[in-house]
């Protein structure tokens, strides 16, 4: 809204211009000209003669209003409720009350699939827990030199799995980590035979670990593990990836297997 000046004639009082300017700044930051960001902007612009300021503003010697328009801003932060004068040099206030509603300044995303279990710890955990039992009643697979060689074989492929899945990732420029968000849908690398390889690659060097130190305790809790990885892990990364991909990862889970 813009007002017009009128230039006083012989027999006019002066009169006052007023400007008011509503904008809205971006969001986050502070604005060039030093106002808060992401504020509802509102400024009256007061262009007042010379003659006719000395009733209005005589409590205010120091301000040279009559020399220079007189300019005041007020900022809208619509997530704090609160308002601002940033242009004057009376001492600062705050509204007794909310100018306008308050609402999200930024649209919230979703943090991450909703996984609460650190799938090493659910392999690996009950498997030390089961290996000191056989320590202390062993339950020994037979096999010898052999079995210790077919052991380490699956050990040593598990890692290797792990590192070239978290290695693909990396690459990606998206996380390993099954709670975070991601950032990119990965279907290169190990991501192309199957769509957990790092939890394939746990199974792996579990049923390898089973064999290298001879036990038999450790493999009958290995289903168990599986399902608890599926149910509470990979069916919630599952239901985060189709909402943040979409088609893209529903064609993709048609392409590839959960598992191998």
């Amino acid at each position: 809204m813009e007002g017009a000046a009128v230039q006083p004639g012989d027999d006019q009082r002066p009169v006052a211009q007023l400007a008011v300017h509503v904008g809205r700044a971006e969001s986050g930051g502070t604005a060039p000209d030093g106002e808060a960001r992401g504020a509802q902007v509102l400024r009256l612009h007061r262009q007042q003669p010379v003659d006719d300021l000395a009733d209005t503003i005589g409590r205010l010697p120091h301000e040279q209003l009559g020399r220079q328009p007189t300019v005041v801003s007020l900022a809208l932060d619509s997530s704090r409720g609160r308002c601002w004068d940033h242009d004057r040099d009376l001492s600062q206030g705050r509204c007794p009350e909310p100018l306008v509603p308050r609402r999200p300044m930024v649209e919230q995303v979703s943090p991450g699939a909703q996984v609460r279990l650190i799938p090493p710890v659910v392999y690996f955990g009950p498997f030390g827990v089961l290996w000191a039992l056989h320590w202390w009643r062993p339950w020994t697979i037979p096999g010898g030199g052999a079995l210790t060689v077919a052991g380490l074989a699956l050990v040593l492929t598990g890692v290797a799995l792990t590192v070239w899945s978290v290695v693909t990732l990396t690459r990606a420029h998206t996380t390993f980590i099954p709670w975070d968000q991601v950032t990119a849908m990965v279907t290169t690398g190990p991501f192309r035979f199957s769509r957990n390889p790092i939890y394939l690659a746990d199974a792996i060097a579990y049923l390898g670990g089973t064999l290298l130190i001879h036990s038999w305790w450790p493999l009958p809790l290995l289903p168990g593990i599986i399902v608890v990885i599926r149910r509470k892990v990979i069916d919630r990364e599952e239901r985060y990836l189709t909402e943040r991909f979409d088609d893209a990862y529903r064609e993709y889970q048609s392409r590839v297997r959960r598992w191998l």
